[in-house]
């Protein structure tokens, strides 16, 4: 009798036990979910890098425009509709390390592009072209992730919880956007994933700047990232916290609970070579906080190895350059499309 109180008593803190875990677990996963922002909004400016793509002339320009006339706007709708429910989880994938966001379900955005656009194309081999179950549809949801890769927070593994400032300037600026005339662009390869890889390689190489720090407080060594932010500096606290650097109008790297810049993983290299024996890192910064701080917009001295006499914001000159990447390597992934089912006798709208 005894023994079966003791086994009811523990059976029911087994149970309060797994419910209690139960619902931290789905608080956590509420607040992460919460906390993932998307990339670039989609009904502004997803759409309308889609829209500017297939205003790119290309050999295969009649296919859209003459044989399957809904394809622009269900390619646009799918555009649309691939950051719907969780599917922002594979929107995320570092070329450098080949990896999607972390802890995701879903993989690198290089692996659901291949599966959405083998999807496209089964779906057009069928003759089921239209509407939200159509291989145009399909497309755009490819071009979705493609666009994706121009949002540096999506090729540096940051699920920027508290938004990102390149994905909120494009929401106010792209309706002011001209289509901009540039020819398609092509991969490296003749697959989605390609397409994926190649334009997250130039925004990752275009947003990470060679930086050295060391632990001097003060002025930090000469690197990229000091010629484009001078203020770059190393603070040192006296009591009750730790040392950290930091960039005047982006905020600091190092600092408890709170960076706003930091030295990526994959290329950070540690040891004791600083000024005067300290610790030094060297690698590629990434900056967050690209928009800067309040009302003040951010302005490097220097970008590219060229001084900046227009005296453009870090989001300009973001959006002056992928852009239009963005929108001719679109114009290409529609242009390897029209080839790959060119032998098909799909019917015509």
């Amino acid at each position: 009798m005894k023994s079966s109180i003791i086994e009811k008593i523990f059976s029911i803190k087994v149970i309060l036990y797994l419910f209690c875990m139960g619902i931290i677990h789905f608080f956590s996963l509420f607040l992460y979910l919460h906390n993932i922002a998307w990339a670039h909004e989609e009904k502004t400016v997803h759409s309308g890098l889609t829209n500017c793509s297939f205003a790119i002339q290309i050999p295969s320009s009649s296919f859209y425009s003459k044989k399957h006339l809904s394809s622009k706007s269900d390619a646009r709708q799918g555009s649309v509709d691939e950051d719907k429910r969780l599917r922002f989880f594979g929107h995320f994938y570092n070329p450098e390390t080949g990896k999607g966001l972390k802890h995701s379900p879903l993989g690198p955005a290089t692996v659901r592009a291949e599966k959405i656009w083998h999807e496209a194309l089964s779906r057009y081999r069928a003759g089921q072209l239209q509407k939200t179950d159509g291989a145009f549809h399909s497309l755009g949801r490819v071009l979705h992730l493609l666009q994706d890769m121009t949002s540096p927070a999506h090729v540096h593994d940051d699920k920027h919880g508290d938004g990102d400032d390149f994905e909120d300037w494009g929401l106010k600026h792209f309706p002011n956007y001209n289509c901009p005339d540039v020819k398609p662009k092509f991969a490296s390869a003749r697959t989605a994933s390609a397409f994926v890889h190649d334009l997250a390689s130039l925004t990752y190489n275009m947003t990470a700047y060679q930086a050295e720090l060391d632990e001097v407080e003060g002025g930090q060594p000469a690197s990229e990232l000091a010629q484009m932010f001078p203020t770059l500096h190393r603070v040192d606290v006296d009591f009750g916290s730790v040392d950290y650097w930091e960039i005047d109008n982006i905020g600091s790297f190092g600092k408890l609970g709170l960076n706003e810049w930091w030295i990526v993983d994959e290329k950070q290299v540690k040891d004791h070579q600083g000024r005067d024996r300290t610790q030094r890192i060297r690698g590629l910064a990434y900056i967050e906080n690209a928009g800067g701080n309040g009302d003040q917009e951010l302005i490097p001295q220097v970008f590219d190895d060229k001084p900046n006499t227009a005296k453009k914001s870090l989001l300009q000159l973001y959006g002056d350059y992928l852009y239009p990447e963005t929108v001719a390597y679109g114009a290409g992934l529609l242009q390897l499309f029209a080839e790959e089912v060119a032998t098909v006798k799909a019917q015509k709208e």
